[in-house]
């Protein structure tokens, strides 16, 4: 999906609706992403939405896009957001993640899965796409850079080095 998302923006162009309904999964297991039917296209003489109005799934949608009318700019880490919403359902299992609060114990993936060191690095992702604040949102690219680090880290068998991250007993073998 990262990597999807990242050629999207590569070209300038914004999805604006990524949720589980639009993740659809290929006979080899690999995720596509569909239903362009709200695409934002640069550089477009016009835009097919209503005046003022809002375009994108209220569940999933950044709260800097959701102002109850038409934003002029749409910027790409409204869907880097979106991906981090998609990533905590399909963590999760769960459809809806209300507005940033991943971290309340009901929703902390670390809480709902405390023996599993991978759940920390999951929260750091969260913690850089699922913010209130546009500012504060990473760009695709820096997304895609973690998610491949983070995969490379499992990959080979370690684990963020925090203190509240559980040690597994691959990693307390002794050399």
């Amino acid at each position: 999906m990262v990597n999807t998302v990242t050629q999207l923006h590569d070209e300038g162009i914004v999805h604006r609706d990524i949720k589980p309904a639009n993740v659809f999964v290929k006979q080899n297991d690999e995720l596509v992403l569909g239903d362009f039917g709200i695409v934002f296209l640069p550089d477009q003489p016009v835009r097919l939405t209503r005046t003022n109005e809002s375009v994108g799934p209220h569940d999933y949608m950044p709260p800097w896009a959701d102002i109850g009318g038409r934003l002029e700019k749409i910027d790409c880490n409204f869907d880097v957001y979106m991906l981090g919403k998609l990533l905590w359902c399909m963590v999760s299992g769960r459809l809806v993640l209300q507005r940033e609060w991943f971290r309340q114990t009901q929703n902390d993936i670390s809480v709902m899965f405390r023996d599993d060191p991978h759940a920390y690095m999951i929260n750091t992702i969260l913690e850089k796409c699922v913010v209130e604040r546009q500012q504060d949102c990473v760009g695709i690219h820096d997304l895609r850079a973690m998610v491949i680090a983070f995969v490379s880290v499992i990959e080979q068998g370690g684990q963020l080095l925090q203190t509240e991250v559980p040690r597994t007993l691959s990693c307390l073998r002794p050399w």
